[in-house]
């Protein structure tokens, strides 16, 4: 049985985008690879930008902490940070996209940062889908309630995901 691990954020305390200049020479790098590699044509760029590997393109860091670990018969994700929106988009084209997902997401603690994503992770809102919960801080279960009202994150209703909390 194999494994997969996929860091989805890694930053600490506040997401945090590239600088524009920074983000101007990434892509000049790019552009010079591409150039580089034997390709000079306008229709050659998407496929160019498709054979890359995801960090050549678009770098490394800016979200906070989201650990995707998968096996082939279970998901798990470490942290709800602000790389948990990115990483719900893409379940969107799987299971979780019909509500027929499952995944197991380990709350170490409930820092911002660590919490951050979960109010933008799309398969947490399509109902038949079902997200087993950990923590080691008996609040969990209660901070998701408090999360999920008025004012802040309304959309969340008993009838969308099955939420089960385990505390230990």
């Amino acid at each position: 049985m194999g494994m997969k691990v996929k860091l989805w954020g890694v930053r600490g305390s506040l997401p945090t985008p590239r600088h524009p200049a920074v983000q101007s020479e990434h892509l000049q790098k790019l552009m010079y690879d591409f150039f580089d590699s034997g390709f000079n044509k306008k229709t050659e760029i998407e496929a160019y930008i498709n054979s890359q590997p995801r960090y050549k393109v678009g770098g490394f860091g800016g979200n906070t902490l989201c650990v995707e670990v998968t096996t082939n018969k279970t998901k798990i994700i470490i942290d709800g940070g602000s790389g948990l929106k990115s990483l719900g988009a893409e379940l969107l084209s799987t299971e979780f996209g019909k509500g027929q997902g499952e995944l197991h997401l380990l709350m170490t603690h409930f820092h911002w940062d660590h919490l951050i994503g979960i109010p933008f992770f799309a398969p947490i809102f399509i109902p038949g889908n079902k997200i087993n919960i950990y923590s080691v801080q008996d609040t969990a279960e209660a901070l998701y309630e408090r999360f999920f009202k008025n004012p802040t994150f309304q959309y969340l209703t008993k009838h969308s995901v099955q939420l089960l909390f385990f505390i230990n």
